[in-house]
């Protein structure tokens, strides 16, 4: 059974109860008084039907409710085997919200039977209706909850549902009819640990340096400490017994923690668990758009030597396990003369328009790119006309465009290896030009990582500056070298060469970060071109701890 209201299909009969009464009232917080209301918080009162708190076999258990407002009522109680067992509502129990001020005869009844000992009935009241518990049908009309029912009370702390609260208690004893069982002639349990926070003995945590336990001991005295790695934790005591909390220092990898209740020198009983850490795996869906253009269709556009090189070896990355494997169909690669202008506007805008929230975005340029006064910047597409830069080139205000209005993902990486030197001899309304005017389009993309929270940019040098490409970089551009070596990729060149490897993890834990990559990338570039070519990075809001590579 999964949920509270459909707990019970039967009368039940089951007894041996010890009661008990575990009272808690419950108001979660989205049903919190407005300020200024005057309402009283809730309370309850529980009674069952002996004043001296002691049934013997085959006798019936009987227990009144009485609340302060109108709510829901729910009552558990543990048996003398420790389970947790639902006994209202149950099939006949209509509607479960009692009345206010109403002593109210909780119409399921049960009856005492083995095994015998001290149990304990929980109630819950609550003006809201309760969440979904798991439970186990035993098969005799009894729903098991999975979990103790501290761990179910913490949960809804955790959640908020606590907002007026109160406990009480009251136990029973039963025994066979030959006996005339007493709560002082019961024999006491022996105290033990049972853990609320984490539910298992193995706990899995993906941030932060330390760990919260939290836990109870059932049955608890005076004179008893719990040490958690051999350090006292805080003890505080409740109706249900002393629940006692502590936190510790996690490390990556495993931690084992031990747990012990002691008298003394006496270890009473004692608990290992291990606290897992591990790396924040990424929840969204990778998407990828990588453009690499060399071969223009223009006679008056210079070709390039390895802009698809660079995009190519940039795919082959990103399809790998050390790039995160993206899938086929969540990438759009164009290369030469796949990359025209309607081919970069169709990935950017309707592919890239499908992505979600928590996704990852990773676009790539490769290529010649040209900057028109202050404002506009262009990436020359295969099929760019240098008489109509503006109606044939793409325009790089519409990433910022489609950034703002279609690409809903919340973190992005742009690349831009452009700006190549000799970029574009285009001919301008008849007038030759040999050089670029301005190389603003890496400008451009750091002053649009600034304007938007979660885009990262990092392009090849800084305006006013060339992007060089030499077969001394293994047939690539000097900045798509540096990053596919960087983030540990494999880099070859046409004859089948393979670089040897290296990478930007600078701490040595196998994962290459953006803010590692960017290090690397800065540091190698200006080394290779002797500060002629400075990679330019912005970003607003972004995780520099976001993993890029996995390289080992």
């Amino acid at each position: 059974m999964a949920d509270w209201d459909r707990s019970l299909q039967q009368v039940i009969v089951r007894g041996s109860l010890i009661v008990c009464v575990h009272v808690i009232a419950l108001t979660p917080v989205s049903a919190q008084r407005a300020e200024g209301e005057t309402r009283p918080a809730l309370t309850v009162q529980l009674a069952v039907d002996r004043t001296d708190r002691t049934y013997h076999e085959d006798d019936t258990l009987r227990v009144t409710v009485e609340t302060n407002l109108d709510c829901y009522i729910r009552l558990i109680y543990r048996d003398a085997a420790g389970q947790n067992v639902v006994i209202f509502p149950n099939y006949q129990d209509r509607n479960d919200k009692v009345a206010a001020r109403r002593q109210y005869p909780v119409p399921t009844q049960f009856g005492i039977t083995p095994p015998f000992g001290r149990e304990r009935l929980h109630a819950f009241v609550s003006t809201e209706k309760f969440p979904e518990v798991a439970s186990v049908d035993r098969g005799d009309g009894l729903h098991v909850l999975k979990e103790p029912i501290e761990q179910i009370m913490e949960r809804f702390r955790q959640n908020g549902y606590l907002g007026d609260y109160a406990e009480r208690s009251i136990e029973i004893v039963t025994g066979p009819r030959d006996h005339s069982p007493t709560l002082s002639s019961a024999p006491p349990p022996k105290p033990n640990i049972e853990l609320l926070t984490p539910a298992s003995s193995e706990y899995v945590i993906e941030t932060g340096e330390h760990a919260v336990l939290k836990g109870l001991i059932r049955n608890g005295e005076d004179g008893i400490t719990i040490f958690v790695n051999d350090r006292p934790a805080q003890i505080t005591r409740t109706d249900s017994g002393l629940v006692f909390s502590s936190k510790v220092t996690v490390k990556m990898g495993d931690n084992p923690v031990a747990i012990e209740m002691r008298r003394g020198d006496e270890v009473l009983d004692s608990k290992v668990i291990t606290i897992k850490k591990t790396e924040r795996r990424f929840a969204g869906q990778r998407w990828a758009v990588v453009i690499g253009i060399s071969d223009y269709a223009h006679p008056e556009i210079t070709d390039l030597h390895y802009a698809h090189r660079d995009a190519e070896g940039f795919w082959q990355f990103l399809k790998s396990a050390n790039g995160g494997a993206f899938a086929d169909d969540h990438i759009v690669f164009l290369q030469n003369s796949g990359g025209s202008r309607a081919a970069i506007q169709n990935a950017i805008f309707r592919f890239l328009g499908q992505v979600q929230k928590e996704d990852l975005v990773v676009i790539f340029f490769a290529g010649h790119a040209l900057s028109r006064g202050s404002e506009f910047s262009y990436f020359i597409t295969h099929d760019t006309d240098p008489y109509r830069i503006e109606e044939t080139a793409f325009d790089m205000r519409d990433i910022g465009v489609a950034l703002e209005n279609t690409i809903k993902a919340e973190r992005v990486v742009l690349f831009a290896d452009a700006c190549y030197s000799g970029a574009v001899n285009d001919y301008l309304k008849g007038r030759r030009t040999t050089s670029l005017e301005q190389n603003l389009i890496n400008r451009y993309l750091v002053e649009m990582a600034k304007a938007r929270p979660g885009i990262v940019s990092l392009t090849s040098s800084a305006e006013n500056e060339v992007s060089g490409e030499s077969w001394i970089f293994w047939e690539h551009g000097v900045f798509t070298f540096v990053l596919l070596s960087g983030l540990g990729a494999e880099v070859t060149n046409t004859k089948g060469d393979v670089k040897p490897h290296e990478s930007g993890d600078k701490n040595g834990d196998g994962v290459v970060t953006i803010g590692e990559l960017i290090d690397y990338v800065n540091f190698y570039v200006r080394g290779y071109t002797k500060h002629q070519q400075n990679p330019q990075i912005n970003q607003t809001g972004f995780d520099m701890k976001t993993p890029l590579s996995v390289i080992r």
